[in-house]
């Protein structure tokens, strides 16, 4: 569930209104114009280093969370995959003979560099679907294993490559002796994720208030 604040945030961004009837001009974090933009921090680099990376954790978990509810055997951030051990996604999932590694990054859609592109409905996340499949390309060829990028966007579109991996997992608990039925796990997983990322957003929103309400002081 989400709290008033969060989900009052959360409305907010999707109709267009900026978080607060009040804004600074200047970030506090990254001293970026903001007049523009007044959702900035949802795309802030000093968020990123924070808050976001908070939301980037829950959807992670909330992934991981439905898998083993579906069945699934999964291992997070997992070692080794890489000759130098430096590229690492964010979940390693075996499905059966089926093995996956999924990546998840969440968009900004209206920050200043997707501008462009965000006027296409899911066109960004669409394109960092795509990063990640390039970026894990290798790996996944060298692991005989499916990459799976898990792109979500600020305002809650999923890229087609996530809804598939939702898709998928709920076939694969149906077949199996679980608790929830394929509706009922997709309907209760693409909430989590829903409130995950809205969660999210208001924490480095309102993180990101305070902190320019205490330069600017």
């Amino acid at each position: 569930m989400l709290s008033d604040k969060h989900f009052q945030l959360a409305c907010k961004n999707r109709l267009g209104v900026a978080p607060y009837p009040i804004q600074a001009t200047h970030c506090g974090g990254c001293n970026a114009s903001v007049l523009d933009d007044p959702w900035h921090d949802l795309s802030c680099v000093h968020r990123r280093k924070n808050e976001l990376n908070v939301r980037h954790d829950m959807v992670v978990k909330c992934i991981k969370y439905y898998a083993d509810i579906a069945g699934a055997c999964s291992r997070l951030e997992p070692n080794g995959l890489s000759e130098d051990n430096r590229k690492r996604p964010d979940l390693e999932l075996f499905l059966d003979h089926i093995h996956q590694l999924v990546d998840v990054t969440i968009v900004h859609p209206t920050c200043r560099s997707y501008l462009n592109r965000a006027q296409e409905p899911l066109a960004t996340a669409e394109l960092a679907a795509s990063n990640k499949l390039n970026k894990y390309r290798t790996m996944g060829a060298q692991l005989q294993a499916a990459i799976v990028p898990f792109a979500i966007e600020s305002f809650g579109g999923f890229s087609r490559t996530a809804q598939d991996s939702i898709d998928n997992l709920a076939h694969f608990a149906s077949n199996r002796s679980t608790v929830f039925q394929k509706d009922e796990l997709i309907r209760d997983f693409i909430s989590s994720l829903s409130v995950a990322v809205q969660r999210g957003n208001a924490l480095a929103v309102i993180n990101g208030w305070r902190m320019t309400a205490a330069v600017s002081a």
